[in-house]
């Protein structure tokens, strides 16, 4: 997943990419999100977490480098962004 998220990051996705299309927050017209739609404070929250339990920057989404190289991959950050650095 780490290794998925550096080649994400370098085509350009960052954590803006992380998020569902707009109808998705929508309520449907039967099954579990009849009453409404996902909550996107909660799924923001989410994503953070999930950054965080990732070794991820919490913000970003970028992998840290404690992670890569604890992963033992260390030599990808060279494709991570500048910007990003």
């Amino acid at each position: 997943a780490t290794l998925a998220r550096v080649f994400n990051l370098r085509e350009g996705f960052t954590e803006q990419d992380d998020y569902l299309a707009a109808r998705s927050y929508g309520a449907t017209r039967n099954g579990a999100l009849a009453d409404g739609g996902i909550d996107r404070r909660e799924l923001h929250e989410s994503l953070r977490r999930y950054y965080a339990m990732s070794g991820w920057d919490r913000k970003t989404g970028r992998p840290t480098q404690d992670t890569l190289a604890e992963l033992d991959i260390a030599w990808a950050r060279e494709f991570l962004p500048e910007r990003m650095a």
